[in-house]
């Protein structure tokens, strides 16, 4: 891609960044973050495929509901279910889910495999077309969603063919990635935003281009967050960082001290100010 197109698309992104929640998509972020280094992508095509895709989801709905079905969440989600995973054979990628393919949403559209997040967002953005209130979950380290009707919530996993889920199978995930001694909390129930569907993908493949070293490859997503939401300053620290890392002195200060104005825990506040310090000891 030349850099005068991915030039546009980062402007894109700096476009959705000042959007409301509401207005806020997340399968069309991820397409244009997708697209940023693929040569001859056409954006475009990719949103039409979502788009196909809901208008056969409201058709197998519309059919449910002549045939006699209750206009329930649990019909709502048989329809994305029958579409998304029979029609068109979007899985989970069980035998190699770490693979960066699995987080890239051109990538999972062409293979139709992901990870839970990436699978997650196309629900979303299907759903959400539609009118319907359906949600990512505060739920760590498995992304889960949350489809309700009319006070109906069902709980279900993107990753595994939308499979509900009661109490004891959120616990037992809970177990499964944070250990035997971890217990469900209130809190992994709340909704997030669909900015912070985005920043949570956006993390997960930052943090592992960093496991890998390759630090100047992980600004790039730190970039990103900062494009999208520039008002949230979590994301501000890690990119401060990773300019440090690739020796970029000067653009680390200001993301740093605005942190360090911003961030509510002491804590936290504290690794923002020695790092600031070292930085601006040397001439920058």
């Amino acid at each position: 891609m030349e850099v005068a197109e991915e030039n546009k698309i980062k402007d894109k992104l700096i476009s959705f960044g000042k959007l409301s929640d509401d207005d806020f998509s997340p399968a069309v972020v991820a397409v244009y973050i997708s697209a940023v280094g693929k040569a001859g992508i056409s954006v475009g095509s990719y949103l039409n495929h979502l788009d196909n895709i809901k208008l056969k989801v409201k058709k197998r709905y519309n059919e449910l509901i002549a045939a006699g079905a209750c206009d329930d969440a649990g019909v709502r989600l048989a329809s994305l279910k029958y579409v998304i995973s029979e029609e068109y054979g979007y899985e989970g990628d069980e035998k190699d889910y770490d693979n960066l393919e699995n987080f890239d949403l051109i990538r999972v559209i062409d293979r139709r495999k992901g990870a839970a997040i990436s699978l997650g967002i196309i629900y979303i953005y299907l759903g959400q077309e539609l009118g319907w209130d359906i949600k990512g979950l505060n739920f760590p380290a498995h992304f889960l969603l949350r489809i309700e009707k009319n006070g109906e919530r069902i709980i279900f996993n993107p990753f595994d063919i939308s499979r509900k889920l009661e109490a004891y199978d959120l616990r037992g995930l809970i177990k499964k990635y944070m250990g035997e001694d971890a217990e469900l909390s209130s809190v992994y129930y709340d909704v997030i935003s669909n900015r912070d569907v985005i920043t949570r993908i956006l993390n997960i493949i930052k943090f592992r281009l960093i496991k890998l070293e390759d630090y100047k490859e992980a600004l790039k997503y730190a970039e990103y967050m900062l494009m999208i939401a520039p008002s949230d300053y979590r994301p501000l620290f890690d990119a401060a960082v990773l300019y440090a890392k690739t020796e970029q002195a000067g653009k680390a200060v200001p993301l740093l001290e605005r942190y360090i104005r911003e961030v509510p825990d002491c804590s936290d506040r504290q690794d923002a100010v020695i790092l600031l310090r070292s930085l601006t000891i040397v001439d920058i």
